[in-house]
């Protein structure tokens, strides 16, 4: 160990800025426990890649140079797949504990990354199971809703499942029906979330369907966690539903979201690292419950957006987890 106190150093996906760092780096250090409290750098990636994400690279490899007592880090902490990547070239054999990652592929069954090195940890948040239940409470928001834009980042480097990800969200709206079973399809258009264009795109889509029902699923993506304001403000001005990958987005003001508990897995990842500092291999390696088990993801609603697009919703029809309600 580098000093008494364990030396940590993390990675966060959010820009400097953002104010859910703070809540996040509290659920870890309470997953972590109170003594020895660690010592923790962080580096804050936001999005910004760079070409060929050298900018994330550079950012792993300052990580790695910082020294308490003389030594680097005991640990690593990685919270999204590009800062994973980048901590994996620079960490040698020093553990890494990852927040969450996607696994897309077909079945569960080959859930487990087994391309990751040995000396890393982590939680799979999500896979394409969750695609179909985003469909699914778009629609059960508004039950007439038709046409739907896809909010992702389409084509960035380290996104190679973002086309199965949208092909499932399409075929996932070609079978939806009513209650009484007949074909109600929900046609979706894909928005690229990284693009310097997103504002255009997304008035585009909006002239598109006006005066029809139609409405927004925002996928897991940095870029678009880092542009979360600007899209949710877009659909409330444009006075349409959308549908979030998380609770950071309906903490934020928008309308409902449908994932993982965000600040749970970076107390789990907490409870990790407290393990790994002591010595232990904490199984699974790779914990997968969340795509092979069909654990359930939280449903947050938020009211108050609800009214901003006077929308009324249901809580208890939408099996709401959380409801915010600011009046």
């Amino acid at each position: 160990m580098s000093s008494q106190r364990p030396f940590i150093g993390m990675f966060m996906n959010l820009a400097e800025d953002d104010r859910e760092i703070s809540a996040r780096r509290e659920a870890f250090l309470r997953g972590f426990g109170p003594r020895p409290a660690p010592t923790i750098a962080t580096t804050f990636g936001g999005g910004d890649f760079g070409n060929g994400h050298t900018n994330y690279k550079r950012k792993a490899k300052e990580l790695a140079e910082l020294r308490v007592g003389g030594a680097g880090p005991d640990l690593y902490v990685a919270t999204c797949w590009p800062s994973l990547r980048a901590l994996i070239h620079v960490a040698d054999r020093t553990p890494i504990v990852f927040v969450g990652l996607a696994n897309l592929r077909n079945t569960p069954a080959t859930a487990t990354p087994e391309y990751l090195p040995d000396n890393v940890y982590g939680f799979i948040s999500y896979g394409r199971n969750l695609c179909a239940q985003w469909v699914k409470l778009l629609r059960k928001v508004r039950e007439d809703v038709a046409q739907a834009a896809f909010i992702y980042d389409m084509n960035a480097q380290d996104r190679p499942g973002a086309k199965k990800v949208f092909e499932e969200i399409q075929s996932s709206g070609a079978a939806l029906t009513t209650i009484a079973g007949t074909p109600v399809p929900l046609h979706v258009t894909a928005i690229n979330c990284g693009s310097d264009r997103l504002d255009d795109d997304l008035k585009q889509f909006a002239r598109q369907v006006t005066g029809s029902p139609a409405g927004f699923i925002v996928g897991v993506s940095v870029l678009a966690a880092k542009k979360r304001k600007a899209i949710i403000e877009f659909a409330k001005n444009s006075q349409l539903p959308a549908v979030y990958p998380n609770r950071l987005y309906t903490l934020s003001g928008g309308l409902v979201s449908k994932g993982t508990y965000i600040q749970g897995l970076y107390r789990s990842a907490g409870v990790y690292a407290r393990r790994i500092i002591n010595g232990e291999r904490p199984t699974p390696r790779i914990d997968t419950r969340q795509t092979e088990t069909g654990a359930p993801f939280e449903t947050v609603v938020n009211l108050s957006a609800a009214r901003a697009i006077n929308l009324k919703l249901d809580p208890a029809a939408l099996e709401a987890d959380l409801v915010i309600d600011e009046g």
